[in-house]
């Protein structure tokens, strides 16, 4: 009885001593998970070693360390430039966690790689996200994290109140730090952007300040080039120069590109305003040196393109001058493409929420239903139909709300796509294009002509065929057109079914070449691409300065003259203005 008893000690003693063990591991677990946590962003080497020791505790680790391991694996991996591998990792714990603040940390660094690889629609769908798991989340400086984090997308997209309304959030929570320097900087940009009259010189210092004693100096760097910019703005060209020379050398160290792009930007815009026409020059050739994605035109990259036109124009170096509007033209189109296509992928991903969230709404109302249907079942007959009615009603107005929900969304769809339906400039942007090109030829003594043409019936078309059929007109006749633009020429839609083309350096009779070959081409436009079978042809107005002079309004009011002229005369033909 006695060796039992001690067996039995020793059996227990064994399984106390187990279960200490296996407690202390969990817990050593937990430390290191939390260390490489903290060193994440400070210590590459150190987080990288922390994490190849915990890929070998892997198998003894809870569903929740297991979790967190991966979230720190994503990191590892987007920092070393496998973001496919990154999103992989984060998308798993997103789908698989329940705690919900490891989900919103996976959120923000999915909003990030999103933003990086230009995957604005993926990017909001986490920035929904981080929107409904904020007020869930405890820990403020994660909170504050996430709400930078959906700043910074909103700033990319240029959607600056949104980030300004972000920052103030987090601002009056009373952050500091890190936070705080963030924070205050990307407000600062935001009422820069907006033209909000309260920003002064004293904030951006006060900015400044906040991310020294933090030890942020590249923030502080990111700021002052705002400051250099809020200079710019109020035509105090020496001030800017002074904020960005003396910390140039380090700004370019940083190695930060947006920054490096910025404060060129900056530096040749004080220059031309002082004057300095080598130095503008050489600090408009550096930005555009340093653009290491020319497929990308920032808006730094076109106004070093804008100054350099502008430089060689007063040099009197007129290939330059032509070769750099060239270049000039080819950014802004590129940049605004590129900010339409952001636009168009947030309002699809607001949709796509919308009815993702609508499509939860009828699914819980239809269980309603049914768990109300059995309870009913044991009821009174009239007091079911009297239930049931008001459910069916229930349902019914849902379901037309749903509807309207619907074709509001379409509606907002039609006008977002509207306005690069022909991908090709739009009234504004020809209107100030064209201006420019005028200016510059009538210093020159060069010629241009300018084409109006209109679709003819072009609102029968709609009413038989559609809005669709029309749109699809309408793309493509500017198609069309565009294998006769060269380069150089400025091509827009300037109003519903009316284009405009301005040709420098064409005569009158080039221009009516060019007019004809338009015209014909689209008269043999294949329209079965819009499920329909029909007729297409424009009516063809053209003036020229030699005519008309340089002014873009008198230009224009005469090719429109001749444009309707056209049109009287029985459509389908090229009419030019005579001069008087």
């Amino acid at each position: 009885m006695r060796i039992v008893t001690k067996w039995l000690c020793c059996l227990s003693l064994s399984l106390c001593l187990l279960g200490d063990l296996a407690a202390a591991e969990v817990a050593d677990i937990d430390l290191l998970l939390k260390n490489a946590d903290l060193v994440k962003s400070s210590d590459k080497t150190q987080f990288s070693s922390l994490v190849q020791d915990l890929e070998t505790k892997f198998e003894k680790m809870s569903i929740r360390q297991k979790y967190f391991f991966l979230y720190l694996s994503g990191y590892k991996s987007a920092y070393s430039g496998d973001v496919p591998k990154a999103i992989k990792h984060y998308m798993h714990v997103f789908d698989n966690s329940t705690d919900n603040e490891l989900r919103y940390r996976v959120s923000l660094s999915l909003v990030n790689l999103y933003a990086f690889r230009r995957e604005w629609a993926e990017g909001y769908k986490f920035i929904d996200v981080i929107e409904k798991l904020k007020d869930r989340i405890y820990d403020n400086d994660v909170k504050t994290q996430g709400l930078i984090a959906a700043g910074v997308f909103y700033n990319e997209v240029e959607n600056f109140q949104q980030t300004h309304d972000y920052m103030s959030s987090i601002i009056q929570e009373g952050v500091s730090g890190r936070n705080l320097c963030m924070a205050s900087g990307l407000k600062l940009n935001a009422e820069l952007s907006l033209k909000k009259s309260v920003i002064s010189e004293e904030k951006f210092n006060d900015a400044i300040k906040l991310c020294l004693q933090s030890n942020e100096k590249l923030i502080a760097n990111v700021i002052r080039s705002y400051l250099g910019m809020f200079y710019l703005d109020e035509n105090l060209s020496e001030k800017a120069i002074n904020v960005i020379l003396p910390y140039l050398e380090e700004i370019e160290k940083s190695g930060y590109q947006l920054l490096i792009k910025d404060t060129y930007s900056i530096l040749a815009e004080a220059y031309w305003l002082e004057n300095k026409l080598d130095l503008s020059e050489k600090y408009a050739l550096l930005s555009i040196e340093n653009n290491s994605d020319r497929a990308t035109k920032i808006r730094p990259i076109v106004n070093a393109y804008r100054l350099l036109y502008k430089i060689y124009f007063k040099k009197n170096e007129f290939e330059k001058t032509v070769t750099y509007l060239e270049e000039l033209l080819e950014a802004e189109k590129i940049h605004f493409s590129d900010l339409n296509a952001k636009q168009l992928a947030i309002e699809s991903a607001k949709r796509y929420s919308a009815e993702k969230d609508n499509q939860i709404a009828l699914l819980n109302k239809q269980n309603e239903i049914l768990q109300l249907e059995k309870e009913l079942s044991e009821e009174t007959a009239t007091y079911n139909k009297w239930i049931i009615g008001l459910l069916i009603l229930s349902v019914s107005l849902l379901i037309t709300w749903m509807f309207y929900v619907k074709r509001s969304q379409q509606r907002l769809k039609y006008l977002a796509e509207y306005d690069s339906l022909t991908g090709i400039c739009n009234r504004a942007h020809f209107t100030q294009s064209t201006e420019d090109v005028l200016e510059y030829l009538s210093k020159s003594g060069r010629s241009a002509s300018l084409i109006l043409f209109d679709l003819d019936n072009f609102k029968k078309i709609n009413d038989t065929y559609g809005h669709p059929a029309g749109d699809e007109v309408l793309r493509l006749a500017a198609g069309s057109c565009k294998d006769s633009v060269r380069k150089v020429d400025i091509f827009g839609r300037v109003g519903g079914e009316e284009f405009a083309l301005l040709l420098p350096g064409c005569d009158i009779e080039q221009a009516h070449k060019i007019a004809d070959e338009c015209r014909i081409r689209i008269s043999e436009m294949e329209t079965s691409i819009t499920g329909y079978d029909f007729d297409v042809s424009a009516s063809f107005g053209i003036a020229d300065t030699k005519s008309s002079g340089y002014l873009l309004k008198d230009i224009t009011a005469n090719a429109d003259e001749a444009m309707y002229l056209a049109k009287r005369r029985g459509r389908n033909r090229v009419v030019v203005h005579a001069a008087e």
